[in-house]
């Protein structure tokens, strides 16, 4: 058996292209997206011992096809439980727009933010507890920042996201929007639709964005047939 090592890959954080609201980076090139920190080097391990197999030919093939089912099966079972926790708390999140800022002491500021969130909660006659809530991006007087909420669980944040749309038809939170918590690509594309939004809501067209689709603002949401704007290629 062939004994040659393979030389170690290193993995460069600052390349990889998937990153959340926060800037944090959870993808790393070559490994399956969540793979946590502690984990990644053994997976490499694995992968170079079962790449080490297929290439040595004094291995029959019947063993060969025996360990790559092994690393198949090793791979889509056991790997994808090791969640990042960064992405594991964006699948918990939900990040609302419009809520009033309070911009005086820090201290209050926060008690303020998570209030407001509690009371976006107690509104969607949701019952659990907050983790936390905390603004996302450098504070502006000019502006209001989005309030980012964790929640304890992915069935709270599927409860809030299927009750959001009701949220706007209350009096005060008319001008709130909820979505959930996006990483830096979804975020590109998110904001790409919200523009074509806007295009074809100034031109009467009465359109959200529902199920990462542009639909009418109907009960129930009805896809749009973007093909029929060609104004839309220039955007």
């Amino acid at each position: 058996m062939n004994n040659k090592k393979l030389p170690l890959r290193k993995y460069s954080d600052d390349k990889s292209d998937i990153s959340d609201e926060g800037g944090n980076n959870n993808f790393h090139p070559g490994l399956p997206n969540g793979i946590t920190t502690m984990s990644r080097e053994t997976y490499y391990q694995m992968m170079q011992f079962a790449l080490a197999i297929q290439q040595d030919c004094t291995i029959s093939p019947a063993v060969k096809g025996l360990i790559l089912m092994m690393w198949t099966f090793i791979r889509h079972t056991a790997f994808p439980q090791l969640i990042n926790p960064r992405e594991l708390e964006r699948q918990r999140s939900i990040v609302v727009s419009g809520i009033p800022e309070f911009l005086g002491k820090p201290s209050i500021s926060c008690k303020a933010d998570r209030q407001a969130a509690k009371n976006i909660l107690d509104t969607l006659r949701i019952q659990c507890p907050i983790i936390t809530a905390y603004r996302l991006g450098p504070k502006r007087r000019d502006k209001t920042r989005p309030l980012k909420i964790v929640l304890p669980s992915s069935g709270h944040h599927k409860d809030v996201l299927g009750r959001a749309a009701k949220l706007r038809e209350i009096p005060d939170y008319e001008n709130v929007f909820i979505r959930p918590a996006l990483t830096q690509r979804q975020l590109k594309s998110d904001s790409k639709q919200r523009d074509i939004c806007r295009f074809l809501n100034q031109r009467g067209h009465n359109v959200v964005v529902y199920s990462n689709a542009i639909c009418t603002r109907t009960d129930p949401p009805i896809p749009v047939d973007l093909s029929k704007f060609p104004e839309l290629s220039e955007m």
